[in-house]
Parts: C-alpha cells; structure tokens; sequence
C-alpha cells in the first residue's frame, strides 16, 4: 500500500514530523508536498503557517503548484496564513490552468467568511472586474449574495474570454450554455436566475 493511500501514515505523529521537516529543508518534490497536502486534509499537521510560508518563500516548480494552492486552501479553514500565501492566491487568479484558477478563487473567497483575516482588496477589485466586463459584455451580475457562486463558476471554466463568452455560435450563446450546464448540475432557485441576468 502505497503512502498516499496509507491512512496510518497520517496519523503518526513522527511521519507528519518528518514530512514538515523535509519541507522545512527546501526538499520539496511530487512525494512531499501531496502528502502533506493530505495530512493538512486530516488535520494531523504541526508546523503548518511555518511550512507553507516557506513554501511559498521557494516556490519554483510550476509542478508542485496545485498542491500548494490547495495546501494553502484547505489551511485557510483552521489557521490564518501569512500574507505572502493570500499573495500567491491572488497571483493565480487569472493562471491559464482552470484548477489552479478556481481553488486560488476559493482560497480568497473562505477569507471573506473569516473574520480574523484581513480580506483580499486584490480578489475584491478582481471580483469587481470580472462583474463589470461581464456586464460590458451583455450579461449584468447583480452584487447579491449569492453572486460569488456565479464568479467561482465562471472561473473554474477551461477559457475565460469574453468574446468567446459572448461569440453567437448557433441560437445561444456560450454563458447561456454554461448556466444550461450549470443547472444540470446544480439546484438553481430564482436568486441565482436574478443574479446572472436570465
């Protein structure tokens, strides 16, 4: 049984130990960095403001940067982080790669909810950015509650172009293909309807 699948892994106090301290010595490789992002998942970290500050102090390998984003996403739950990791979630808001993109988003977005953080000023005026050239395009997002859900949507597509968003490709256009998708998946209720303008 390998160590990702190996639960006992995670619950020793010495495997957790030297994981932390293997980060802590700059060795950061595609074995260490997801396991660590599954002992931050089960809550059996130490170290983990210290680890992820100087991971984010190192961060060199485009490879490892998903389980950083989301070591730093699932972190954001239980501890408040150093400004320099909310600095790496603001920095790949816009990263060609859709999953870095969206937990990047939902990392700055669990901030928000927490009222020991000091919340994003760069994911707000994002936020604000993202609203208004969608409006510019045709499509108006009211600022209701629930209008998050929509940018966290739209952020987690493969392309955010808005011309493409807006291109007349047949009868409807792709953000009314993507909110006919998005309700197949997804229980709408009016507010949502209200919030995207159809």
């Amino acid at each position: 049984m390998s160590i990702n699948s190996n639960p006992l892994y995670y619950n020793s106090q010495a495997f957790v130990f030297l994981i932390e301290q293997v980060l802590l010595t700059n060795t950061c490789n595609e074995t260490t960095l997801p396991c660590y992002c599954r002992i931050i998942e089960e809550r059996k970290y130490q170290k983990v403001v210290e680890v992820l500050e100087k991971l984010v102090q190192i961060q060199n390998e485009s490879s490892l940067l998903p389980f950083l984003i989301e070591s730093i996403y699932r972190s954001l739950k239980y501890c408040h982080l150093s400004e320099n990791c909310i600095t790496l979630l603001e920095n790949n808001l816009d990263h060609d790669d859709r999953l870095i993109r969206s937990i990047s988003f939902k990392g700055l977005r669990r901030i928000l909810s927490k009222t020991e953080c000091t919340k994003s000023q760069r994911f707000q005026d994002w936020c604000d950015f993202t609203i208004e050239n969608l409006s510019n395009a045709g499509r108006r997002i009211a600022k209701v509650k629930t209008y998050l859900d929509v940018l966290k949507v739209i952020v987690s597509l493969e392309f955010i172009d808005l011309r493409k968003m807006t291109m007349k490709n047949g009868q409807e256009n792709l953000l009314d293909q993507v909110y006919l998708n998005i309700s197949k998946h997804v229980t709408l209720n009016r507010s949502i309807s209200t919030v995207i303008g159809l």
